[in-house]
Order: structure tokens, then sequence, then C-alpha cells
């Protein structure tokens, strides 16, 4: 038998397909090495995720993929590192911290003029390269003309403590990074990313916001885990790891000062219906961050009436208090009452009126499955007693599950499914202070 029947070929390929990881793009890349058969069942996973930095290589591997006739049409997603190389003002500054690093931590003579040289070499040239691709903004458009070649594209995941992507070349390259030649603070690269993805007139499906790669990397088991971190190259920093993603970044990308580019985002995500963003710091009492940050969400999720998944949960560093700063619900949802097709809806560390709340719940009731809020504060002396039994006039026909967590006057976890389906009269809110430890 020259082929196994498609039925079992088509197995075979979707049980290596489903994790979605360095184990199984391995596998895959062997499977189409197979026979022509199997080449054609494993092309369209492969390269359904395709993940990229603002490098030489990478964009030429993206341009590649995107200007083949058949490849191109399985790319459905991208995943995008915001790294790039630190240019420094004083290079003998630099090169003289990574020597006295090298010097410590290197018990040969040889080993290290060698490891100091291929390190000197590798900065400078991909210094070189990233200065081409800034003038004249030749990353833009590359990365723009090959967007217009993804005619399936939907799905666009931004990693901002990203540690593979791009990896296996920079570490091969390097040898050993110091720390301080990248940074992630994507100041320059996000904006160049979300401006090619608004010339490209793409209509994007789900984008996420997320920190680590282990969010969108599903390793299901342990031993998976294992050998993915024992096999997978990953960055490694002999000091501080790179500068992470800013205020600034996110601002510039998504709203900036004039309004164009507000407007361009808001056209982008209008047709969302999954945004997730996760895990990015900041600090509790960056008063000012919060407020831009809250505004740079808007042009995303706040014109979406289409969205069904909508998930914020940045990671606060500092003190938290009841009285700490959120993230206004407020400046980021435009208006609530877009919002008809909730189905699943996360909020960490926000504050929002009452009324927007209860406008939010009762336009969503028909369509909420499952509500998770954690440290959300009600403002202007609101209570979530009152929220409850205002949003109790909707008909929530589909709920599943709402849980509070640290909010406001609750002093555990308050699960108010019952309580908003009419099961039960009794005030979820004073059950769960009633009985703390139930949960």
């Amino acid at each position: 038998m020259k082929y196994l029947p498609q039925e079992i070929t088509e197995k075979i390929i979707d049980n290596v397909a489903k994790y979605e990881d360095y184990l199984s793009r391995q596998d895959l890349r062997n499977l189409r090495l197979v026979n022509k058969n199997f080449s054609h069942f494993a092309t369209p996973p492969l390269f359904q995720t395709v993940p990229f930095w603002l490098g030489l290589r990478s964009l030429e591997h993206l341009t590649l993929i995107s200007e083949h006739p058949q490849i191109s049409k399985n790319v459905t997603k991208l995943v995008f590192s915001p790294l790039r190389f630190v240019k420094w003002k004083d290079p003998f500054s630099y090169q003289s911290s990574v020597r006295n690093r090298f010097e410590r931590d290197t018990f040969s003579h040889n080993v290290f003029s060698l490891s100091f040289g291929k390190h000197v070499a590798a900065y400078k040239g991909y210094v070189e390269a990233q200065d081409y691709l800034s003038k004249k903004s030749q990353d833009m458009k590359i990365l723009l003309r090959a967007l217009r070649h993804l005619p399936r594209l939907k799905d666009v995941t931004v990693v901002f403590k990203n540690g593979i992507i791009g990896a296996r070349e920079i570490m091969s390259a390097f040898g050993k990074l110091n720390g301080n030649e990248v940074t992630l603070d994507s100041e320059y690269t996000l904006p160049v990313l979300i401006e090619a993805l608004t010339e490209s007139e793409r209509e994007i499906d789900k984008f996420k916001l997320v920190y680590d790669e282990r969010t969108w990397f599903g390793l299901f088991s342990m031993s998976r885990r294992t050998f993915n971190d024992s096999h997978e190259t990953r960055f490694k920093y002999i000091s501080e790891p790179p500068k992470g993603v800013t205020v600034k970044a996110l601002w510039n990308a998504f709203h900036g000062n004039n309004g164009t580019i507000r407007q361009k985002v808001i056209t982008l995500m209008g047709r969302l219906r999954e945004f997730n963003m996760s895990g990015l710091e900041i600090d509790s009492n960056d008063v000012i961050g919060f407020l831009q940050w809250s505004n740079a969400l808007e042009p995303i999720v706040g014109f979406s009436p289409r969205i069904e998944e909508l998930s914020i949960s940045p990671t606060v560093s500092g003190t938290l208090g009841e009285n700490g700063q959120r993230l206004h619900l407020s400046y980021i949802l435009h208006e609530s009452s877009h919002f008809r097709h909730l189905q699943f809806l996360t909020l960490e560390h926000v504050k929002s009126p009452e009324s927007l709340l209860v406008e939010l719940f009762t336009k969503s009731s028909c369509s909420l499955v499952y509500v998770t809020l954690m440290y959300v504060r009600i403002t202007s002396g609101g209570s979530w007693s009152d929220v409850f039994r205002k949003a109790r006039n909707a008909d929530f026909k589909v709920l599943d599950d709402f849980v509070l967590l640290h909010c406001g006057e609750a002093k555990g976890v308050v699960r108010a499914r019952n309580y908003l389906k009419r099961i039960t009269d009794k005030d979820p809110v004073d059950e769960c202070n009633e009985n703390p430890d139930d949960d």
C-alpha cells in the first residue's frame, strides 16, 4: 500500500498538531518528509501560526511564506515579538561592560577572545541591519507587503516577554547575551506592527497582548513541558533581562495624540471577536500610566460590537489596597451597549461606576456564559449588592458562572449566578460574608 487511508493520515496529523508547541512543530516538519500525502496534510497546521520579529532573517522567512502561492493560504495567526537591539550612543562603554562580564565568566584567554569577538561582531551586524530596516520605514513596508499576501490571517498575538522567537538565531550568533543589548519596551516595534496592520486593511478577529509565550503555547502535560524546555532554544541573559513593555508604547501604538492613529485602530478592530490582555505589568502608583493605558485600550475594544470574549488582566506591582490605582473601565468601553454578543468576560484591577457595570451586564445578559472579576472596584459609593439587584431584572439565559474575587465589600469568593438567574433571592454578597470560608 503506497499511502495510508486519508482518514488515518488526518487523525495522525490532528493528534500531532493539537499541541502547538516545539515538539509538535518538529514532528510536523518530519511528517512532511514522509511522502506527498503526509506533506499535503501536515503543511496547513505547520504554517497556520507564524512567529516573527523585526529582524532581517525573520522578515525574510515571513516574506517567503507570504509569497508562496499555497503556503500563504494556510496562515491564520501571527505571533509577534517586540524584540529590538539597543543602539548604544557610546559603543566603547557597551564593549567595556561586555568585556568585563566575559572576563569574569571565562577561564581561558582563547575562549574569552573568541567569545568577545563573536559577540561584538554579531552586535555590530544586527544594529546595522536594524538601522537599514528602520530607514525610510523599510521594516513596516516589508511587513505590510507580507500581510497583504496572507488572505486568511485573522489572529494576531503580541508576546511582550518573548523567550523563544528569534532565540535560536540570536543565541547562535552571540553565544551569550549580557541583557543590555536588547529591549522589549516595544516603543518602536509595536507601532510598526500596528501601522502595518492598519494599512493592510486586514479584518482581525482575535487580538492578544500577552506577557509570556506559555499563554499561547498549549503545553498540556509536564512531560511535554519538560521536553520543550530542554530542547527549544531560549534567550539566556548573563546579567539582567531586557526592559519590558512601557505604557508609552501602548499609547503611541493604539491612541497617539492627533486622533489619526486611534481612528485607524478603531477601523482595524471593528470586527474583533476576542481580545486578551494579560500579564502586562504596571506600577500601582503610576496614576498617569493607568489613565494612558485605559485610553490606549479604548480604540481596541470600545468600538467592537461583535466581541465575544474580553479579558483584561494586568499585573499590578506595588501596594494594591482598596483605594489603589486601577484601569478606568469607563474609558476602555466607549459604549457598553455595543456588547450584545459578549460570552466570556474577565476583568482584573479595574474600577467602574455602578451604572456602567449594570448596563454592561444587562445588555449582555442573553449571551454571557462566564464572568470572572478580580480587584474590581465600584466608584462613587456604589456597591456590588446594588449592581446585582439592578442587573437581576435582565434575563441571563446561558450564564454558567459569575464570580467575584477581592471585590469591594465582599470578604471572600462571591458566586452570583443563582441570584442573577433568580434561582435564589439571597444576596450573594451577604451570603459570602456570612460564610467566608466556604470557598
